[in-house]
């Protein structure tokens, strides 16, 4: 599948810690650097309605988009300059030696955009084989999306 194959061209990428001290990573595609961060939150399905053996905690995973490294035209949504695939395709690799290196109780993101829900569908599929389930939940409107990865 052409999917499978784009998502298999990750470009070089460097590890850094940002000013939580958290771990993040950092690449180039193009003139537009890319920042995936990973921050520590509470667990957004850790509510009454959500199973009782969630983790309290979760690591968010988030990625934004600056040309030329200005952070105050960073981008968190589609941004339109190309590049898409190589981006998910090293962010795929990012988060999976995260993963692998840091073994997380849980894993969080979310999406706005109806495109990037059907992608982050898919996207998740590539972390339950590493030991987590997945939890997928609508959060403040029908258009938002959150996933949680949790242990399994």
């Amino acid at each position: 599948m052409i999917l499978n194959e784009v998502l298999n061209t990750p470009v070089k990428f460097k590890w850094l810690h940002n000013e939580a001290g958290m771990a993040m990573a950092r690449f180039m595609i193009g003139n537009d650097e890319v920042n995936v961060e990973f921050h520590e939150m509470e667990n957004p399905l850790n509510s009454k309605e959500a199973d009782p053996t969630a983790p309290k905690l979760c690591i968010d995973i988030s990625f934004n988009v600056s040309e030329n490294g200005d952070y105050d035209s960073a981008e968190y949504g589609i941004t339109g300059n190309g590049g898409e695939y190589q981006i998910f395709a090293t962010v795929v690799l990012i988060t999976k030696e995260f993963i692998s290196t840091h073994k997380p109780d849980g894993i969080c993101f979310s999406a706005a955009e109806p495109s990037r829900i059907k992608l982050y569908d898919r996207f998740v599929k590539r972390f339950t084989g590493m030991g987590y389930k997945l939890w997928k939940r609508a959060r403040h409107s029908s258009k938002d999306m959150f996933w949680v990865l949790v242990k399994k």
